[in-house]
């Protein structure tokens, strides 16, 4: 209502669990100053994670002219979405209640993603409907360390079929540890130093949804070189290595020295200045 007040986050509970169009508006006049221009916020994220087939027109999703998505794109918002902790908490929340004042009553907000009861896992996100793309529904499941994002469009059973491929998905894909943190690697010869190799580790850990097909199919490219001289830095790169299934590369790490090793040259030199001061 006119001169209600309320906080941004009450605004995206407002939004997200019942499929508020007031809120969004709301939300998009003060964070933009208006909705035109929240809309070229949107679409310029859109163009940011590379999508396309999506062009924003509004921001609250009702049917208009040049205002469409598609599935994939759908599936790549909410990817980006859910690594953000606020949102995961909102789109995640049963219940809720929003404050009120003398004249407007508190509201109780309640989930229209019936998955949350009764899907094993499912932490989100949002139903939709309107008279051109009937009804839709993007949901995020995470069970073992693996998420699930299912995008469903002009379904009518949504939620049942929601539930029926998000299950297909488990059961058909594991998230497989393919490199661990901090992972030792092949050992380089050193040249001229004084130790004869320096032990190598990649730092970054990959994990990626296989079946277990696919699994038995990655492949491993480790790229260091036969020897190195000295001196050799602490954590100093020293090759890579790529982790590819089909031959598509899935994840490149680089390599990296353990230690450092000192050249048989600075040793020298020390020597020489040691014999000479003793003269």
């Amino acid at each position: 209502r006119k001169n209600e007040e309320k906080t941004l986050k009450e605004l995206l509970y407002g939004l997200m669990l019942p499929s508020g169009n007031d809120a969004a508006v709301a939300i998009a006049c003060r964070v933009a100053g208006s909705e035109e221009e929240f809309v070229k916020l949107m679409n310029k994220q859109a163009k940011d994670l590379g999508l396309k087939n999506t062009s924003f027109a509004n921001p609250h999703g009702l049917d208009a002219e040049n205002h469409y998505t598609s599935a994939y794109d759908l599936a790549i918002i909410t990817a980006e979405a859910m690594k953000n902790d606020l949102f995961r908490e909102i789109v995640s929340t049963k219940n809720v209640r929003v404050s009120g004042n003398d004249e407007v009553q508190a509201k109780l907000l309640k989930n229209k993603n019936k998955l949350l009861w009764n899907l094993a896992g499912c932490e989100g996100v949002k139903t939709g409907f309107t008279d051109n793309a009937k009804r839709c529904f993007v949901s995020s499941t995470k069970r073992d360390n693996m998420r699930v994002i299912c995008v469903v469009l002009n379904c009518g059973p949504m939620f049942e079929e929601t539930a029926r491929l998000t299950n297909m998905a488990f059961e058909n894909y594991k998230n497989y540890n393919l490199l661990g943190s901090y992972t030792p690697s092949n050992d380089v010869k050193v040249e001229k130093g004084v130790k004869d190799s320096v032990e190598t580790f990649s730092i970054r850990h990959f994990s990626f949804p296989l079946t277990y097909e696919e699994y038995n199919k990655v492949e491993y490219k480790l790229n260091l070189p036969s020897s190195i001289e000295a001196p050799v830095e602490k954590e100093q790169k020293l090759g890579k290595i790529e982790i590819s299934l089909d031959g598509k590369v899935l994840f490149t790490e680089d390599v990296y020295a353990t230690e450092e090793v000192k050249s048989t040259k600075f040793f020298d030199k020390i020597e020489q200045i040691v014999d000479y001061w003793n003269l």
